[in-house]
């Protein structure tokens, strides 16, 4: 699965959930000589909802493996974290995608059904401490999970966009 295909979902999401948003995919720069004298693009996406500015960089992890902590970049850090410090919402999003994970996998690693496509969303801050206290190179499904900011699912064809502004990073942020 491409990354790609989440990224849809995400907007796609996010439009259902707030028709009155602006929701935007910034493109990706085309591979070529000349575009190395462009600047790489700050995060994946942003949406402007009510007076909130969020933005919003996306990664898909298929199967339960470990995710390395440097698929953020520093300079898309920096850019989330400006983002914040300039009263805007942040997000780093992973999806957890798992076609076929065999059932003594499972049991093993004590994973439920539920997981196996689930997002879990991080604020820059929490990713970074995350990074600072496990002192290695990736953090584990089971790590991610337990640290995570929130945690959603899709509810039918959508995912719950809604629960992520009802957690303690991002409570207020909306007029609702």
């Amino acid at each position: 699965m491409r990354e790609s295909i989440f990224q849809g979902e995400w907007m796609k999401s996010w439009r259902h959930h707030y028709p009155k948003s602006h929701v935007w995919k910034i493109p990706d720069m085309p591979r070529s000589a000349e575009a190395r004298f462009i600047p790489s693009k700050p995060y994946d996406c942003f949406a402007l909802l009510q007076s909130a500015f969020c933005a919003m960089e996306l990664k898909l992890v298929t199967g339960i493996k470990s995710f390395p902590f440097d698929r953020i970049t520093d300079w898309q850090m920096k850019n989330l974290l400006e983002v914040h410090e300039n009263g805007g919402v942040p997000m780093i999003v992973i999806n957890y995608r798992a076609q076929a994970i065999p059932e003594r996998v499972q049991k093993k690693f004590l994973i439920e059904k539920s997981y196996l496509n689930t997002v879990l969303v991080f604020h820059p801050v929490t990713f970074n401490e995350l990074d600072t206290q496990l002192e290695k190179k990736s953090a584990t499904f089971g790590e991610l999970v337990n640290y995570c900011d929130v945690q959603i699912f899709k509810e039918g064809k959508f995912w719950n966009v809604p629960k992520i502004f009802s957690t303690h990073c991002w409570d207020g942020v909306l007029d609702e």
